[in-house]
């Protein structure tokens, strides 16, 4: 979850760098915008690739363990969806802030 906190803290880094210059430095241009898409499909492949390595954890125990209750495997299941929904969640904004910017770019540059 580190990583994709450190990517989603690089795509609002971006955000927020597009921002200043568009408003401070009244530059409207398309350049850079796609770091805020990067990091964020960056953190949705991170998420989805935590989910694998947990699953992937967690079938390995089960099989040594042999037997084990379903209640304990639905748990499991539960807990391995935490990191691509916080990725997905990343990415969403990451949409909304890419897609706000280029059409606010892109209507001043027509003006």
């Amino acid at each position: 979850m580190l990583v994709i906190t450190f990517f989603g803290l690089l795509m609002l880094a971006s955000s927020g760098y597009k921002i200043f210059r568009m408003i401070l430095k009244k530059e409207f241009d398309l350049l850079q915008m796609n770091y805020i898409l990067l990091f964020g499909s960056l953190s949705l492949i991170f998420g989805i690739l935590g989910q694998g390595m947990g699953l992937f954890g967690a079938m390995e125990a089960i099989s040594v363990a042999g037997d084990i209750s379903p209640s304990l495997v639905a748990a499991g299941f539960r807990v391995s969806m935490i990191t691509p929904l916080y990725g997905i969640f990343i990415f969403i904004f990451s949409l909304i802030f890419w897609g706000v910017l280029k059409e606010i770019n892109l209507r001043k540059m027509i003006h």
